[in-house]
């Protein structure tokens, strides 16, 4: 496959409903012409643009490049707000569609996978793949190569996998370095030179760039042991399933290197803040950290310092709960809990099932929950509404999902049996103690 010049996607149009399309036809997307659209009663229409969500990882940014690799145009990107008070989700993705617009990896439509847990080993990318293949548009020259970058896509977003300096951890690099529009165009050139290069082997010219580097910035240490890591793996052949630098030309190599530098020294700055996170105590040896600050940094370095919980609370209130993985927190009961707390504290109405409070994604409440996250806001969701559940209470709710033990009622009388409160079961995970003064 040799290079082309591609167009650039227009950025500057707004997303909205038509309301005049009357019937209650289900709009089918379809490839006609080379061009992404939607045929309603029979009638194509070519969309408007894709909607993609705010800070985009490389699950979102590659399943508009496959379309423009294989020449299918697709109009314009929006990049937008997701959740309740979100663009996405103040109408369907039918009623997206509909008007000319296909969300991507967000708004529950046909290119979204989530909620993850409810749609294991798929995401938005192997979506748009499965979907072009439907209509038999990809030439077998090219097929393989992007079968590959579809495979690692799925892997690294389905597992939450990283490596130094594959493709999922540049992205996460330039996205948040860089405005939406310019991480797209840049990722998009970084696949293509991947596409481009698959075959290659530049092991020598990123040993040649680390050689630079190490004389350019001797001042970060850890940057030889790092790499020299990650060479090794490479030709090791432990992870031949991973697109990485090592198949870009040295130009982007050094691009990227400098955007990994500075995420690094980034991160040894933020290793200060753990004196100032509040330490709580979980069962068996576990804790957790509390800290109020908009350093992104954080939450890896408390990750790796071995914090099993990490509570981080930003300078607009929202907060985000994160796990240690490997710990297999009962993630799904903390955020029944809380979301439970912040219903019974705003007023608003439970759910006849209790049990769906602790169901991945929304679950009617301004507190999203999937893998091993539980987020009152994200990059993606900014504008968010923060949570009415004091930080002291949640830490309270997520010592009592973990441990075996239940606390006191805290006079809510109606909803008490004895001294322990049956309105603080939700979910299977919580501890037996609980479970036996559980009522449906």
């Amino acid at each position: 496959m040799k290079s082309k010049i591609f167009k650039t996607p227009n950025f500057k149009l707004k997303p909205r409903i038509i309301d005049s399309i009357e019937g209650d036809s289900v709009p089918c997307l379809v490839i006609q012409n080379n061009t992404l659209g939607t045929k309603i009663d029979g009638a194509f229409s070519p969309l408007n643009g894709i909607m993609l969500h705010f800070k985009p990882d490389l699950d979102a940014v590659s399943a508009p490049i496959i379309l423009t690799l294989l020449g299918i145009n697709f109009g314009g990107i929006v990049f937008c707000s997701t959740g309740d008070d979100g663009l996405i989700e103040e109408h369907t993705a039918e009623e997206w569609l509909k008007s000319g617009w296909l969300p991507i990896d967000i708004g529950n439509g046909q290119m979204d996978h989530h909620p993850a847990e409810e749609h294991p080993g798929i995401c938005a990318t192997s979506l748009m793949w499965e979907f072009i293949l439907s209509q038999n548009m990809v030439e077998d020259d090219l097929r393989s190569r992007i079968q590959e970058l579809v495979n690692f896509v799925t892997i690294r977003d389905t597992k939450g996998q990283r490596q130094n300096m594959d493709l999922a951890h540049v992205c996460d690099l330039i996205s948040s370095d860089l405005p939406e529009q310019d991480c797209y165009l840049y990722m998009r050139s970084i696949i293509i030179s991947h596409i481009d290069n698959l075959e290659g082997d530049n092991t020598d010219q990123l040993i040649k760039v680390l050689s630079e580097f190490r004389v350019a910035h001797p001042e970060l240490s850890a940057l030889p042991f790092l790499m020299d890591k990650y060479i090794k793996k490479v030709l090791a052949c432990k992870n031949e399933d991973m697109p990485s630098i090592l198949s870009l030309n040295p130009d982007k190599m050094r691009d990227i290197l400098e955007v990994w530098l500075i995420d690094q020294k980034n991160f040894f700055d933020a290793e200060g803040l753990l004196t100032d996170a509040t330490k709580f105590r979980l069962t068996n040896g576990k804790y957790g950290l509390f800290l109020q600050t908009d350093n992104k940094y954080f939450l890896k370095v408390a990750l790796k310092n071995g914090a099993s919980i990490i509570i981080i609370k930003n300078s607009r209130g929202n907060v985000q709960i994160f796990s240690q993985k490997s710990d297999k927190m009962p993630v799904s009961a903390i955020a029944g809990l809380i979301r439970h707390e912040e219903l019974f504290l705003t007023g608003l109405k439970m759910p006849n099932d209790l049990t769906t409070l602790c169901a991945p994604g929304g679950a009617n409440t301004n507190i999203y929950f999937t893998h091993n996250m539980i987020l009152n806001g994200s990059d993606s969701n900014p504008n968010k509404k923060a949570m009415s559940v004091p930080i002291s209470t949640s830490i309270q709710l997520i010592q009592m999902a973990d441990g075996d033990y239940m606390p006191a009622c805290r006079g809510r009388k109606t909803e008490c049996i004895g001294s322990k409160c049956k309105i603080h079961f939700i979910g299977g995970h919580l501890p037996r103690c609980i479970q036996n003064f559980w009522m449906p």
